[in-house]
């Protein structure tokens, strides 16, 4: 099962296409915002191919914590109507993320509707969020039961007006973290590939009993039968 990796705008879609080692992984282009997200997310529901996906870009960071270039994975995706999707793949990931040398924080993102001036004015109203962003709650729905994980980078800290001049460079220093984080997306799939492998292959002891069930059978047969 190989990686599908969702992906906003041309620039991420860029940094993570040079970021990916495997030629069996796909980028999926799906469009800014909201509306984007959403007509793709219809577009995927048939066309996707079973496997892991992983959504991927920058973000705004909300919590005090984090600064531009700083790795977001994650553990749950939230929509601006409250509704949620837990996200249990997000402590592998952000473990392969820190493996990297890359600073890493997990919690829940926000998606919102419409880009305000900073995170926190976009975050308002909503506890317990980390970072926002513009598509990830609705790409999360053409995953369906495949295996899931959002990874982000924050290109504008919490309190800095997204218009500032500074933010054109803390984006290009997000897509350039976003490049070199791209591995742990295929870490984690490669390591989600192993676990459902082992879950639906038979273990050693149930094909030794299935052997020597089907070897019983087979002397039974030959056996001949008694005469009475």
């Amino acid at each position: 099962m190989s990686l599908t990796v969702l992906v906003p705008l041309r620039l991420e879609a860029l940094a993570v296409r040079r970021g990916l080692r495997d030629p069996a992984s796909r980028v999926v282009r799906t469009g800014m915002g909201s509306v984007r997200a959403r007509a793709a997310a219809e577009q995927l529901a048939d066309a996707l191919q079973a496997g892991p996906v992983g959504v991927a870009g920058v973000c705004g960071g909300v919590d005090p914590r984090l600064r531009p270039g700083d790795v977001v994975v994650a553990s749950a995706v939230r929509a601006a109507d409250g509704s949620e999707r837990e996200l249990p793949g997000a402590a592998a990931l952000s473990d392969a993320v820190r493996r990297l040398g890359l600073r890493c924080v997990t919690g829940t993102v926000l998606s919102v509707e419409r880009l305000e001036r900073t995170a926190l004015r976009a975050a308002a109203g909503h506890e317990g969020v980390v970072a926002v962003d513009m598509e990830s709650a609705w790409l999360a729905a053409p995953a369906g039961d495949n295996a899931l994980v959002v990874l982000r980078v924050v290109a504008d800290a919490a309190g800095r007006n997204i218009y500032h001049l500074r933010t054109l460079v803390d984006g290009a220093r997000a897509l350039a973290v976003l490049r070199r984080a791209v591995p742990a997306l295929e870490e984690w799939a490669a390591e989600t590939a192993r676990l459902v492998d082992g879950q639906t292959a038979p273990d050693a002891a149930s094909l030794a009993r299935k052997r020597t069930i089907a070897l019983t059978a087979s002397i039974r047969c030959t056996l001949p039968r008694e005469v009475t």
